[in-house]
């Protein structure tokens, strides 16, 4: 059995105490999302604009997120807010900002790279196929490559911004789908001249602290401290390009776009305990890669390529969990106890698909289990009973609403057709979505995000009676007159310092405030670029070396007129699905 590795104890304890009474802690669980990732952006962008009014002065309490982890766009998003930790950026407030018609830079990342820049018109360019060599990806990837440069320029501009609602350092986690693979080997005992059996893990993730003032004596073990004035001291000590780079990793969906090489130090794969559960407590393991089957002997470093890390875990809970309350610990969940809280934003969050009992064909067999590989990647069945669990107030999940167009759950979303592609074909869905975040984030915080009235998060709102006034909503978030007894209503964690107290608490969207993007856009536009691009693409891959059965099949198949063919059946079946959203009229 291999032993523990250093400071074991410290780094992963089996529980962890409570923040101080008037701190209460969030983790945040950023979701993958595709072109959704404009949604948790305008969702990250109103959170950070009600921290800052409520930390301005001398709040009453006070919020920290000492951890945050996120898979595929919502790595992005955690990267990016790693970004803020310490910089300050003008929100965008709605239809009426000019960035909302205006695609000039604003300096708010969240809202530049996710609204401005994440566009299908630079990705179907063929540029990146004109020198020859291997495909690289179905889709240009240079824009994500200038938005990895555009994140590490930022990152070390000039000018710092407090905020001590994120601690120094800021820690945060990506997850990786890694290609390689990390191999495991089995020992099986009284099999004379067997060294045992290898099963590879390919579900992985890295660790980042962005120091913000924090002394290296802070460094784990097990993470990147990103410093670019240290990157010589030691491989697991990286510059901003680096971190973003893992960030782009996590979300470079499979094939679609570019997988991301990377290198770690092969030490970090030390530090992941596995518990064991016994009959009269537990067990804590730490397995040992055997790593003699890809790297030299006597090497420090492992070289990998990743694709996505929603394959594997497009939600990573148990990373933020750990973090908040220890290896088997658990956060308190009663209202008038709950002292930190998971705080899932999940903007791909579906209803259950009709499956019809009859499709037993090959094309509704692949179709069906797409579906369920995506949806097991998404949760474990435990994480949702107890997000939803109305006693549980540990645990809490945004998702996109749009309860004026009866709208709940990604279909809320303008951008969640074709694969959760829709929104990158145009920068009308994309506000949408970010600024549906926003108003959603801004509810949430006013009905939901709620600790009952006698929790001692609130001990010092006892001399603030304007602000229980003001602020004070019963189980449900609707406003009430609070009475005396603390345990009949409930305060907010985040108190929106924008809602004045007099009127519905809500903050719901409706036409007037965000428009529904219908008929912003006619897919039948792309069917040129789409064309060039699979000319390109097919051109590309007759010139590769491939496997005998795929050549002859793309000999036989590949010849005049079909990437018009397939060109057309992708924009015919944007415009079905974008019909059915009523995003275009059926007679466009």
């Amino acid at each position: 059995m291999p032993l523990p590795p250093p400071d074991a104890d410290i780094l992963f304890p089996p529980s962890r105490s409570g923040p101080a009474p008037q701190v209460f802690e969030m983790g945040l669980v950023l979701g993958g999302s595709v072109s959704a990732g404009a949604y948790t952006a305008g969702a990250l962008d109103f959170l950070l604009e009600a921290l800052e009014a409520w930390h301005a002065g001398t709040p009453p309490h006070r919020v920290e997120i000492p951890f945050s982890a996120g898979a595929s766009g919502g790595a992005i998003c955690a990267a990016i807010l790693g970004l803020l930790s310490r910089k300050q950026v003008r929100h965008i407030a709605g239809i009426d900002d000019p960035a909302y018609v205006n695609p000039a830079p604003t300096g708010n990342k969240l809202w530049d790279i996710w609204v401005n820049e994440v566009d299908i018109h630079p990705m179907l360019d063929t540029s990146d196929l004109a020198v020859g060599g291997p495909l690289p990806s179905l889709l240009n990837v240079q824009t994500l490559n200038n938005i990895i440069g555009e994140m590490a320029q930022f990152a070390t501009s000039a000018g710092t911004f407090d905020r001590p609602y994120f601690p120094a350092p800021y820690r945060m986690a990506v997850t990786l789908t890694n290609m390689r693979g990390v191999p495991f080997r089995l020992d099986v005992p009284g099999i004379e001249s067997w060294s045992g059996a290898a099963y590879v893990a390919h579900d992985d993730f890295a660790r980042f602290a962005i120091p913000n003032g924090a002394s290296e004596a802070e460094k784990r073990p097990d993470e990147f401290w990103v410093d670019p004035g240290l990157s010589a001291n030691g491989s697991d000590y990286v510059d901003y390009t680096i971190y973003a780079t893992y960030a782009a990793a996590s979300g470079a969906f499979p094939v679609g776009l570019l997988a991301r090489s990377v290198q770690r130090p092969s030490a970090h794969y030390l530090y992941r305990p596995y518990v064991q559960p016994r009959e009269n407590g537990y067990a804590v393991d730490w397995p040992q890669p055997e790593w003699s089957y890809v790297i030299d002997p006597g090497s420090t470093q492992y070289a990998f390529s990743c694709v996505d890390g929603g394959v594997f875990n497009n939600d990573p809970i148990a990373l933020v969990h750990r973090a908040l309350a220890g290896l088997v610990g658990e956060n308190p969940r009663a209202p008038e106890s709950a002292t930190r809280a998971l705080f899932m934003i999940d903007p791909l969050a579906p209803k259950p698909a009709h499956i019809d009992p009859v499709d037993t064909d090959v094309m509704s067999v692949i179709k069906n289990l797409t579906g369920f590989v995506t949806g097991g990647a998404r949760y474990l069945t435990a994480d949702m009973a107890l997000i939803g669990d109305p006693t549980v107030f540990s645990r809490f999940q945004l998702a996109p609403t749009r309860p004026d167009l009866g709208l709940v759950g990604e279909i809320a979303l303008a951008g969640d057709f074709f694969e959760a592609f829709g929104g990158f074909i145009h920068r009308d869905f994309r506000r949408h979505d970010f600024l549906l975040g926003r108003i959603n984030m801004q509810n949430y915080l006013r009905t939901t995000f709620i600790l009952r009235g006698d929790n001692k998060l609130f001990a010092n709102w006892e001399n603030r009676p304007d602000l229980i006034k003001r602020f004070a909503v019963d189980f449900d978030g609707a406003r009430i007159m609070p009475s005396d007894d603390k345990s009949q209503y409930f305060l907010p964690v985040i108190p929106d310092t924008s809602y004045l107290g007099t009127g519905p608490i809500a903050a719901a969207p409706n036409t007037e405030i965000l428009p529904w993007p219908m008929n912003s856009f006619d897919p039948g536009s792309l069917s040129g670029a789409i064309e060039k691009r699979l000319d390109a693409v097919l051109y590309a891959l007759q010139k590769q070396e491939l496997p005998g059965f795929i050549n002859g099949l793309l000999t036989g198949l590949v010849g005049p007129g079909l990437s018009g063919l397939l060109a057309g059946r992708i924009v015919g079946a944007m415009k079905a699905e974008m019909v059915v959203k009523k995003l275009l009229s059926p007679e466009s």
